[in-house]
């Protein structure tokens, strides 16, 4: 049998072919950032008294990748908003709570975000 590659093989490999070579100073930035978290991780994984379960790992995770994806006044109330109904809804059978908080949040910013475009349509000259 002889190996052919397929469209999706050839169309990946025109694709890099085609793109851009990366920024060189990227994997500068981008190795210390690795090594130092797993530095950190070791360093600080061993003070973790053996009491605590891994159960806080994961929303400590989704807080990493939250935080600097806040910026603006939307996306802030938007999370704060999340975050409160889950807590406040924790209770709710079959995890509805978080359901609710997801929406909550979402509409939270939503409003902010359709509010913001209106008074920035007022302020605008008409032409």
């Amino acid at each position: 049998m002889i190996f052919s590659p397929s469209k999706w093989d050839q169309l990946c490999i025109t694709a890099a072919a085609a793109a851009p070579p990366p920024h060189s100073s990227r994997p500068a930035i981008v190795l210390p950032g690795g090594a130092g978290s797993t530095l950190a991780g070791i360093v600080l994984g061993a003070r973790i008294p053996e009491s605590w379960s891994l159960d806080f790992a994961l929303p400590l995770t989704f807080l990493a990748i939250l935080v600097p994806q806040l910026k603006d006044r939307p996306s802030v109330a938007s999370a704060l908003v999340a975050g409160g109904l889950s807590v406040a809804l924790i209770g709710m059978p079959l995890k509805l709570g978080l359901m609710a908080a997801i929406l909550g949040g979402v509409a939270a910013g939503a409003l902010l975000e359709a509010l913001a475009r209106q008074r920035s349509a007022e302020q605008e000259p008409l032409r």
